[in-house]
């Protein structure tokens, strides 16, 4: 076994692969679903491990990957913590590599995929209508002043755990929430993976162990430098990252943090 997480479990497969399994409440058909988006990005130039089958082991379907030498950026930064700045810069960096990118047809809508996790969030239906409003309020307004942006690449699930440091350069992994859609959403999304709900230990499972500042570092470095480089302001990128916490209560997360961003008064 190499990794495990929420979803799946990744094992070496001889010398050259890995083979990803989903965990048993993961449908077989987002392993299906993330291997298609991962080949659809490989095609187009992205920093993805290219995909060389889609099998079943015991009954399960599995996702086989070539294999990639390296330590994930996560990993690097809690054996040097005095990265995070840098980090942060690279993290934005990739981002921006992404998104220049062509957006493969086959990724669904970010808005759709948002407004799925919005409904299965657990809200009082009043407060699930609101936050469905102010998705598509934002959708709407950055459809009207910037169209070019509703095509845009957009991982879904961009964090250090998910980018592998290769001799080849960063690349990026785990792609179940890939999207076509808006630049400020997926900063937002990154900003909560980051720890930007209350930078504790319960909102970034996917990062665990950290020492004392680093998230914070690593997830304002970060910020810095995408807003700045898609021209984005603290307003807007709050405004999606409230609808991104609502959102990210569908992932069975505590609600506290989350539900403090959405709703911060």
């Amino acid at each position: 076994m190499i990794a495990s997480g929420t979803r799946s479990t990744v094992y070496r497969f001889g010398s050259r692969h890995v083979v990803k399994v989903p965990s048993a409440t993961t449908p077989d058909s987002w392993i299906r679903w993330e291997a298609t988006y991962i080949a659809a990005v490989h095609a187009v130039g992205g920093p993805v491990p290219a995909v060389d089958d889609v099998t079943t082991v015991d009954g399960r379907v599995a996702s086989v990957y070539e294999r990639i030498e390296g330590s994930s950026m996560w990993s690097l930064l809690l054996a040097e913590p005095t990265r995070a700045v840098e980090a942060g810069g690279e993290l934005a960096d990739i981002q921006r590599r992404l998104a220049a990118l062509p957006a493969p047809m086959v990724l669904p809508r970010q808005v759709d995929r948002l407004a799925g996790k919005v409904r299965r969030a657990g809200l009082p239906l009043a407060e699930a209508e609101r936050a469905l409003q102010a998705l598509a309020g934002l959708a709407d307004q950055a459809e009207s002043t910037a169209a070019e942006w509703a095509t845009r690449l957009c991982h879904g699930d961009l964090h250090p755990a998910n980018v592998l440091v290769s001799e080849n350069g960063p690349i990026v992994i785990d792609w179940f929430d890939a999207a076509r859609g808006l630049l400020a959403g997926d900063v937002a999304r990154t900003s909560l993976l980051l720890g930007a709900a209350g930078r504790t230990h319960a909102t970034v499972p996917h990062l665990p162990s950290p020492p004392d500042g680093l998230l914070r570092a690593l997830h304002d470095s970060y910020l810095a430098r995408a807003t700045t480089q898609f021209g984005l302001d603290a307003a807007t990128v709050d405004a999606w990252r409230r609808v991104e916490a609502v959102a990210r209560l569908a992932e069975g997360l505590p609600p506290g943090e989350l539900l403090a961003v959405w709703s911060p008064d």
